[in-house]
């Protein structure tokens, strides 16, 4: 290499950038606890929008108890840090669930896991690797620290003793992580069984069976199917109608209402101050002609199973083109026009509504699914792994999810085109993974702005980057930029995958969350690991590859280690900078108030309370994964990155468990069941661990060592596979001597609770009238806003 280049590689791998971003980070730390006190102080609704769930009846357990909401902490400057470190797991299992429990003890394993491998590595490897013979630089230099690779494993000779050190620190590695993760493991098949066994769980007493033949689409059928194989256990089969076209139908109905009522309550107010003034100037109590003498009115919703009083709909005036909602300063006479429309689309709705309910075969057509609910959790976790049906491949069957995670929109898809969009979905992350060569490849050469420069001669870039005054500027652009950039791009995959999967039939919410998590982890593993290590090292070493293949093993031997450099200011930019935005909730934090200033009926109060509280587990266990796999793969490599590691999973855990226990609340209970796959993931981190030292100590000339590491490797896919055989499967569905106990305990003998049979109907065939007290009844504040 040319000493410019060589210049470069050093200031690429500088730990002073990687000081200054810890630097910049902590003061990003500081500055948003702070900030989220004062938010907590003055704005306790934005920092605790679980407590406005909680005064919704859709947000009540199945059993009509409300959301468990806990008490927020003192106001007093980082006082919810002891609250928040203090609540134990046991207490957030019974109050929030296996979801917020097992994510919360994900990241508590991970912190302890890098913070044990920080102190091992303390005392054993950096000892190794900075007094190795390899080292470029003497102790004395005062250059001393100018390239964190003295401290990595490219400072450590071919052939030399100090691997041997290395093996065993890879064993002692290995088994920390596989006796962690073996303690996860047994804690949620023990919690799995719990969940299964639980009375208050509508899943449990459910199965969905899909792709049933078109000759056995009736109740009949299908009930006898069932009965025969269990007899009088079969409370409920519920054929799923594709409904969706009734559902939306029915919600333009109860906001046409909602808007109505808003309209007359509006007028009413306006009167009664019209009435005051008049008699306050004039002497006179009478009041002016109004709508109403009442300050509150409302109109019931019309019954959906009356027909319309005349045979033809009237036809609506035309509907004000300013606003559908009139402002305060319009005339009494202009929302009585507005009253008079949304009346007539009330009245045009409710005969559409009953004329799709009259031939729901037409207007709601039967798919191949149906759910089918049994008296007992026992038969219904029998019926799930049981050969029931006499061809294997004539209908799928498996548990059912909880009601509110039913995906309903996707259960009318054939098996034909359910096969095209998985091959299609999967078809576009493996173009995604591909292509983002091009945008990976262009951040990483933000780390050289001086050959970026050189490529545009006579351009403000080259101008600025020749100026010795902006060195330091330089110098901390190019260590900042490049992860910054990346962590702002890669915040829109969670929306595009989930984007993606939503096309495809998943019966369940909860898998399309453990979908969208595994194809993000998919592609972060590409765009932040292969690029970053593997491209980004044959980018850097392209010339003297070119100019000498025969030396490409020894190259990549020592270029492969200086790549955590870059992955390591990208972990710290996540642990600060990401760890803030979740925190402070800044997509509620920016949304919130222009939703708050425009809400008017009781749905869009509802709305503006609602938004960006729901917790992105999907995002999140990806990241977090990926984090971990990354650090793995440089824990016996580079042994700096368990620090950064341990620092991003410590400050990850105090925010996110303050946010899950306070702030956030899941759309929908899982069951911990997400945690399953992560929990594989870091198999998988580990595996890649292994394979690359397996590759290093082939490329350090170390066949021992190598050997000994593929022992390793093997060992660690027979924990595996044994963790899997043993304790995955029984977590699944549970056991059915807990299910048996639990019951026995409770005084139920194995009944299923009155109101969970009927928890499956899809909404599109529920009343209105229970879909509008589902949706508007418990206004914020107690409101007394009459919508029935």
């Amino acid at each position: 290499m040319g000493e410019d280049q060589q210049s470069s590689t050093r200031d690429k791998n500088n730990p002073n950038t990687v000081i200054t971003d810890l630097a910049i980070g902590v003061g990003i730390l500081v500055a948003t606890l702070i900030i989220y006190d004062l938010l907590r102080y003055f704005f306790p609704s934005h920092t605790y929008p679980r407590q406005s769930a909680a005064k919704y009846p859709r947000a009540n357990n199945y059993d009509q108890t409300p959301l468990q909401v806990l008490p927020s902490p003192s106001p007093r400057p980082l006082s919810w840090l002891r609250s928040t470190l203090n609540y134990s797991e046991q207490d957030t299992i019974r109050t929030h669930g296996l979801d917020v429990a097992f994510f919360i003890r994900f990241l508590a394993t991970q912190a302890k896991i890098f913070l044990i491998l920080t102190i091992f590595t303390c005392i054993v490897l950096y000892p190794t690797y900075i007094t190795a013979e390899n080292r470029t630089l003497k102790p004395s230099s005062t250059d001393f620290t100018s390239g964190l690779e003295i401290a990595s494993l490219s400072n450590v000779p071919n052939r030399s003793r100090r691997l041997w050190v290395t093996l065993f620190s890879e064993i002692i590695v290995v088994a920390t992580i596989l006796l962690l993760l073996y303690r996860d493991i047994i804690k949620y098949a023990k919690y799995r069984r719990k969940y299964r066994a639980t009375y208050d769980n509508p899943s449990n007493y459910a199965i969905i069976v899909q792709d049933i033949p078109s000759h056995l689409r009736t109740h009949a059928h299908v009930y006898a199917i069932f009965d025969k194989a269990f007899p009088l256990q079969v409370t409920r089969v519920h054929l799923v109608r594709d409904a969706h076209a009734l559902l939306a139908l029915k919600n333009k109905y109860i906001v046409a209402v909602d808007k109505h009522n808003h309209l007359l309550n509006s007028l009413s107010t306006t009167n009664n101050n019209t009435t005051s003034t008049t008699a306050s100037q004039d002497g006179h109590s009478d009041p002016v002609p109004r709508l109403s003498t009442t300050p509150r009115q409302s109109v019931d919703i019309l019954p959906i199973s009356q027909t319309a009083s005349s045979p033809s709909v009237l036809p609506l005036p035309p509907k004000p083109s300013s606003s559908s909602e009139p402002s305060p300063s319009k005339r009494p006479s202009s929302r009585c026009s507005d009253v008079s429309y949304w009346k007539e689309r009330q009245h045009q709705l409710k005969s559409q509504i009953d004329q799709a309910e009259q031939s729901l075969d037409q207007t709601a057509p039967l798919t191949g699914t149906a759910i089918i609910v049994f008296r007992s959790k026992r038969t219904a976790t029998l019926a799930a792994t049981a050969p029931v049906w006499i061809n294997a491949t004539e209908c799928s069957v498996s548990r059912a999810a909880e009601p509110r995670a039913v995906n309903w929109n996707r259960l009318n898809i054939t098996p034909y085109t359910r096969r095209i969009r998985e091959y299609t979905s999967f078809a576009v992350l493996t173009a995604v993974a591909i292509f983002w060569t091009i945008p990976a490849t262009s951040i990483q050469a933000l780390e050289n702005l001086r050959e970026v420069a050189a490529r545009f001669p006579g351009s403000f870039i080259e101008k600025f980057v020749q100026n010795e005054k902006n060195e330091t500027f330089v110098n901390l652009v190019e260590g900042l930029l490049p992860p910054l950039i990346l962590f702002v791009v890669l915040l829109v995959m969670p929306l595009l995958f989930r984007f993606i999967i939503s096309f495809e039939r998943i019966h369940s919410r909860v898998l399309v969350e453990a979908k969208t998590r595994n194809f993000l982890f998919f592609f972060y593993i590409m765009s932040n690991f292969f690029y970053v290590v593997v491209i980004g090292s044959v980018f850097e070493k392209l010339r003297d590859i070119l100019e000498n293949p025969g030396q490409i093993v020894q190259l990549l031997s020592n270029s492969v280690p200086k790549q955590s450099t870059f992955l390591m200011k990208y972990v710290l930019i996540n642990a600060f900078l990401g760890s803030a935005m979740m925190l402070l909730n800044t997509g509620r934090l920016l949304v919130r108030p222009f939703l708050q200033l425009g809400a008017k009926t009781p749905r869009e109060k509802r709305n503006s309370d609602e938004i960006f509280s729901q917790y992105p587990f999907a995002k999140m266990y990806a990241l977090s994964s990926m984090v971990s796999l990354i650090s793995f793969v440089y824990v016996t490599i580079a042994p700096v990155i368990c620090a950064v590691a341990a620092l991003y999973y410590g400050i990850a855990y105090v925010c996110h468990k303050q946010l899950l226990l306070y702030s956030h609340r899941p759309q929908f209970e899982g069951g911990g069941f997400l945690f399953r796959d992560a929990w594989t993931n870091q198999l998988v981190g580990l595996y890649f661990h292994q394979v690359s030292m397996i590759g290093i100590f082939g490329l350090k000339l170390a066949p021992p060592q190598a050997v000994l590491s593929i022992l390793s490797f093997v060992g660690s896919i027979w924990f595996h596979h044994y963790c899997r055989r043993n304790f995955l499967f029984r977590a699944k569905h549970g056991s059915l001597i807990d299910q048996a106990n639990a019951d026995d305990e409770a005084g139920l003998r194995d009944e299923i609770p009155d109101n969970f049979a009927e928890l499956y109907l899809h909404p599109g065939l529920r009343p209105v009238k229970e879909l509008q007290d589902l949706e508007l009844a418990g206004l914020p504040n107690n409101e007394p806003y009459d919508h029935v």
